[in-house]
C-alpha cells in the first residue's frame, strides 16, 4: 500500500511540474505576443528616386509569426498554420499539394483564412509575407501560388481576385489631387496622380498607417514632407500611363475627355495594394497603389459614384449596371462574407 502511495505522489508531483512548464510556457507566449504598429519617417526617405509617392516605414519583423492579443481566432490560427507551412514544408511538396487543389472546400477553406489575415491588419501581413528567415518556403511564395490557383478554378474568378489580392478596398472622397511630370521619366515614370482622401467606408483592411508622402517639386531640391493620421484618410499614387480597358482596347487612364480619372470633390470605390517603393536594412517603405491592369479593368478598380451611383461600364464583377453605392457595396460585401465565413 505504501508503495502503491509513492508511486501516487511521484505521478502527482510529474503533474505539478508539467503544469508549471506549461504555465510558464503560455506566459512566454503572452509576454511575446505584442502589437506592431506602423511609424512615421521623420526624416528624409531612402526612397530619393526622383517620383513623388506616399510612403511609410514598416520595421522588418525579427520573429515571425508575429501574434497579437487582439487577433480573433481564425487569424490567430491562419499565422500558427503559415509558420508551421513555411518552416517544414519545401516548395516542392507545396507546389505540388496546390496543383491537385480544384475549387474544393480545402481551397475555400485557405480563402478564408488569408482574407482575415489581411484584414485584421494589412500592414503586419505585408511584413510577415517579406519575412525570409529560416524558412524552407518564403511567405510570398504562398501567398502568389493562392492568387494564381484561384484566377484558375474559381467560378468567379476576377472578383476573388480582386476581393483577395487587394488589401484594401475603401470608399472614399478625394480631398485634393496632384499631378506630378518628371520630362526626364520614360512611360509610367514620367507621372502621376498623388491623392489624399478622407474614408468614407473601410470595406477591407481594418489599419491602415500614418503616411507621409514626398512631393519633389524639383528632383534636386529636398522633398515636402506631408502627415496624414491614420485610419481616417487614405494616400495613394497612380500613373494614366499604367492603362486601362475600354472595348477591349488598353488607353491611357483618363476619362473621355483625356481629363484625370480621379477628380478633386468626387467619391470612388478603390481596390488598392501596398507595395514596397524601397527598403533598408532594418525597414521596408510601403505605399498604396491601384493594380487594375491584371484584371484587365476598365476603370483600375477605381470606380467612380456619380449622382449616388457606381460607374462600372462594363459590370467588371457581375454585379449588374446603374446600381446606387449601397446595392453595389451590398453585393460586394454578400460576396466577401461568403469568403471569409
Amino acid at each position: 500500500m505504501k508503495k502503491l502511495q509513492n508511486i501516487i505522489d511521484r505521478k502527482q508531483l510529474k503533474f505539478k511540474i508539467l503544469k508549471m512548464r506549461f504555465l510558464s510556457f503560455l506566459t512566454l507566449i503572452v509576454i511575446n505576443i505584442i502589437s506592431i504598429s506602423p511609424s512615421i519617417f521623420a526624416q528624409n526617405s531612402p526612397c530619393q528616386n526622383g517620383i513623388p509617392h506616399y510612403a511609410f516605414e514598416y520595421q522588418d519583423l525579427t520573429t515571425f509569426p508575429k501574434l497579437h492579443t487582439d487577433m480573433d481566432f481564425t487569424v490567430l490560427i491562419g499565422y500558427i498554420a503559415l509558420d508551421t507551412i513555411v518552416k517544414n514544408v519545401s516548395y516542392f511538396d507545396f507546389n505540388q499539394f496546390m496543383k491537385r487543389q480544384t475549387y474544393n472546400d480545402t481551397i475555400k477553406t485557405i480563402m478564408k483564412y488569408y482574407y482575415n489575415m489581411v484584414d485584421y491588419n494589412p500592414l503586419l501581413f505585408k511584413a510577415s509575407m517579406s519575412y525570409s528567415d529560416d524558412v524552407s518556403i518564403y511567405p510570398n511564395e504562398i501567398e502568389r501560388a493562392l492568387i494564381e490557383k484561384i484566377a484558375k478554378v474559381s467560378l468567379t474568378p476576377y472578383l476573388d481576385r480582386a476581393i483577395l489580392e487587394n488589401k484594401y478596398i475603401l470608399h472614399i472622397y478625394v480631398d485634393d489631387t496632384v499631378y506630378y511630370y518628371n520630362p526626364a521619366g520614360r512611360g509610367a515614370s514620367s507621372e502621376y496622380y498623388m491623392i489624399n482622401a478622407t474614408i468614407i467606408d473601410n470595406i477591407k483592411g481594418k489599419v491602415l498607417p500614418n503616411i507621409f508622402s514626398y512631393v519633389p517639386v524639383d528632383i534636386n531640391q529636398p522633398n515636402k514632407i506631408l502627415t496624414y493620421p491614420a485610419n481616417s484618410c487614405v494616400e495613394f499614387v497612380y500613373s494614366p500611363a499604367w492603362g486601362f480597358y475600354q472595348n477591349h482596347v488598353e488607353k491611357r487612364i483618363e476619362d473621355e475627355n483625356g481629363e484625370a480619372w480621379v477628380k478633386k470633390g468626387k467619391e470612388y470605390i478603390v481596390f488598392l495594394d501596398l507595395s514596397i517603393v524601397c527598403s533598408d536594412s532594418i525597414s521596408a517603405y510601403y505605399g498604396l497603389f491601384p493594380i487594375g491592369l491584371p484584371y484587365k479593368s476598365s476603370t483600375f478598380l477605381m470606380f467612380p459614384i456619380e449622382d449616388g451611383k457606381v460607374i462600372d461600364p462594363i459590370d467588371e464583377f457581375g454585379f449588374g449596371k446603374d446600381l446606387t453605392v449601397e446595392q453595389w457595396k451590398t453585393k460586394l460585401v454578400n460576396k466577401i462574407n461568403i469568403i471569409k465565413n
